[in-house]
């Protein structure tokens, strides 16, 4: 459900009333605005913009939480010396962000442009893949010495400025690795002369910076943490992934795993209006769709005698589709939901479909009495079509339970993202099966 405020702004800056748009930017905060900006059309995003370019720092904020996809779009409303100014005044792990997503020749000249330990900082995040934890992590981290006292912590702490995620305090040692982690209220709960060795928590939960962001989601989704440390091979603290980075890792999962499931390659701004590239994202996936078609055509050819014989059989041929079609895309959805949060390892593949083909033998027989006794009692009041209208069912039911929770899983093994088995490969591929069980079934008994 979109947020009202977010209409508000759209709405004013659509109708462009210039002053109720300033009073309404000036009350607003910067997700609020960036929001607005990401699901307005190019004229109202530059209009949102200029109303708040005046104020740096709230420029910053914003251009901070803007999605990254519209970040190319945006900054050609934006003077290069202002974008560099704005780039300045952000964390490190923002700022990269963005310059991650501009054109190489525009990154080469913001790097040129801002001071020297800003852009180090900012080259090595950006060695890192966008979808590596190196790609997540803040490089400000509150750390001190394993012999610091409680009462030095709470001081360093007080005179600490920019430093993200503050209820963490990470203690190395005489080597500087990463040794354990002390809580804030840890910090405050214990005599002040304690030293941090004394309470640190060393059982640590850690990744390296080639960890894949979804598998660092499923950590702090799994251990309830707020943030992640980060360390090299020696074990050395790089820096910290937070909770608010996670869950829009989360969010970009979400979005992308809809999109595949949906038979879309490349996740897509809904306000892109590039007719050959929505055309590139579809043409795939719908080509499989139609040469699926092509193929039940061609077998529902090789059984036009069968339907000679007895019209009635094609009445049913949707049915069988349909019921098929949704059971199966049913089975693949919880599968890769299985596979996402990591909950096959613990109910076994074996497990996860045996669960699945009880389901749909429950199903089936369910459906088989609904359909073979209006079949029974219809226009037919043939025993034996009935019989086989319920029996088609009933093993078509259960073959899509079990297909379409076995695709997911064997991607999955193979290295395949999972999500794209659903949507038009495992239903063209149950409407084929489908094809063949119903004529197959039908054959048999009549």
């Amino acid at each position: 459900m979109s947020d009202p405020r977010v209409d508000f702004i759209r709405r004013l800056s659509r109708r462009q009333q210039i002053q109720a748009l300033q009073r309404t930017l000036e009350k607003s905060r910067p997700e609020d605005i960036a929001e607005a900006i990401g699901h307005s059309a190019p004229g109202s995003q530059r209009t949102i913009w200029e109303n708040i370019s005046n104020d740096d720092q709230k420029a910053a904020e914003v251009l901070a939480c803007v999605n990254t996809t519209e970040i190319p779009d945006l900054i050609r409303f934006i003077d290069f010396d202002q974008l560099v100014r704005l780039l300045q005044l952000m964390e490190v792990d923002d700022e990269t962000d963005i310059i991650s997503h501009l054109p190489e020749e525009m990154q080469n000249r913001i790097l040129a442009a801002i001071q020297e330990n800003e852009r180090t900082q900012v080259e090595d995040l950006l060695a890192f893949s966008k979808t590596s934890a190196g790609g997540l992590m803040h490089l400000d981290v509150l750390r001190l010495s394993e012999n610091s006292t409680c009462r030095e912590a709470i001081s360093h702490l007080q005179s600490s400025k920019n430093i993200e995620m503050a209820f963490y305090l990470y203690v190395e040692n005489d080597s500087s690795l990463l040794v354990g982690v002390v809580s804030l209220r840890a910090l405050l709960t214990h005599p002040p002369s304690t030293k941090l060795k004394e309470i640190m928590i060393t059982d640590l939960i850690t990744v390296t910076p080639e960890t894949d962001q979804e598998d660092v989601a499923k950590l702090v989704s799994r251990y309830d943490l707020l943030a992640l440390p980060v360390v090299d091979h020696t074990h050395k603290l790089m820096g910290i992934i937070t909770v608010d980075d996670v869950v829009d890792v989360i969010q970009d999962v979400a979005h992308r795993n809809m999109m595949l499931m949906a038979g879309m390659n490349e996740v897509h701004n809904p306000l892109d209006r590039n007719v050959f590239r929505a055309y590139r994202q579809r043409f795939a996936w719908l080509l499989v769709t139609l040469f699926g078609g092509i193929g039940m055509a061609e077998l529902i050819g090789l059984f036009e005698s069968s339907l000679a014989a007895e019209s009635a059989l094609a009445l049913f041929i949707p049915v069988m589709l349909g019921t098929g079609g949704n059971v199966g895309t049913q089975a693949a959805t919880i599968a890769v939901r299985n596979l996402a949060t990591g909950h096959t390892g613990s109910l076994g593949s074996f497990s996860m479909i045996l669960r699945e083909a009880k389901v749909g033998a429950l199903l089936g027989i369910s459906f088989a009495t609904v359909l073979g006794g209006y079949a029974l009692i219809g226009w037919w009041s043939k025993p034996v079509f009935a019989a086989a209208i319920a029996t088609s069912i009933t093993v078509t039911v259960i073959s899509a339970a079990i297909l379409g929770m076995l695709v997911p899983l064997t991607l999955n093994r193979m290295g395949i993202d999972p999500a794209v088995a659903t949507g038009p490969f495992v239903t063209t591929g149950i409407d084929l099966i489908a094809i063949l069980i119903y004529f197959g079934t039908c054959g048999m008994f009549l």
